[in-house]
């Protein structure tokens, strides 16, 4: 039988753990993020049809354009929201 040494174990291990967290693609954040608030609950048909079309745009985009909707005025009621939803995000 061949003995197993604390090197080899070691090593073995180091490699598999390596294996593991590289092996998983990174997801890349997205170019432009953009919030679109509404005075509507979660299940409105306007606040549904909206986070479709949003997810329908980041699918065209290829993740470059990220669309959250914050439904319940989340972001503010209608005199704070457009301060809150004209904030957008350009990474390079």
């Amino acid at each position: 039988m061949k003995k197993i040494t604390r090197r080899a174990l070691l090593g073995t291990a180091s490699a598999a753990c390596a294996a593991a967290i590289l092996g998983k693609p990174v997801e890349a954040a997205a170019e432009f993020e953009f919030k679109l608030g509404v005075n509507t609950p979660d299940s409105h048909p306007l606040t549904i049809r909206l986070s479709e079309a949003a997810r329908e745009m980041a699918a065209r985009s290829s993740g470059r354009l990220a669309i959250m909707v914050f439904p319940n005025s989340q972001l503010g009621g209608d005199p704070e929201r457009p301060a809150a939803s004209n904030r957008w995000r350009h990474r390079r």
